[in-house]
């Protein structure tokens, strides 16, 4: 398998800039095809995000019917990978910096799986300690907020820009993010 197409070696990496290791920003690859490939990281999220829907349950009402919330967990899902990218392109070409595009498109994807196995992780630990909501939702505040930090981190390392620009792109994700799920939730179930 050719070098910028390993599984573990860019999650090592995403790993690496969890701890705020600029070092992991290196396996990153600034090629459309490193790109491309970086969007397998949804492939392996996707199963952390069926156990956290079989926890919780589909985000359709009760009585609908049950292909209707498959199909619309999975566009959801889809669209919602899909979505921040190519907005994010646009935004890069404002700042100047797409031609480091592919490159941050394939950390951000890497690192995606990381920031779900945490939130997920959290979720099961709460939930198997019977934590009461108020804990349950100070310790999630906490994890977006390093969540958060950790996207600031990857967007400043490995598109080499300033703290405000970084924080730009976080933001616009954030924003994106729950747009999406709002617009979404309202469009299959009003």
């Amino acid at each position: 398998m050719p070098p910028g197409l390993d599984i573990r070696a860019h999650l090592v990496g995403a790993f690496k800039l969890a701890r705020f290791d600029a070092s992991g920003a290196e396996v990153f690859g600034n090629t459309a095809a490193e790109a491309w490939f970086s969007f397998t990281a949804a492939l392996i999220v996707a199963p952390m995000i069926v156990m956290w829907i079989l926890l919780d349950g589909f985000s359709a009402p009760e009585d609908t019917p049950m292909l209707t919330s498959v199909t619309f967990e999975v566009m959801t899902y889809v669209i919602g990978w899909l979505l921040f990218p190519v907005i994010a392109f646009h935004l890069l070409v404002f700042m100047g910096k797409d031609a480091r595009y592919p490159r941050f498109i394939n950390a951000y994807n890497w690192t995606a799986v990381i920031q779900n196995s945490l939130f997920l992780f959290m979720h099961l630990f709460l939930g198997a300690m019977g934590a009461p909501d108020e804990a349950r939702a100070l310790l999630g505040m906490m994890m977006l907020a390093y969540v958060l930090m950790y996207g600031w981190f990857v967007a400043r390392t490995v598109l080499e820009i300033e703290t405000g620009p970084a924080v730009t792109v976080v933001a616009l994700d954030l924003v994106v993010a729950l747009v999406w799920e709002g617009f979404s939730n309202n469009l299959f179930f009003g």
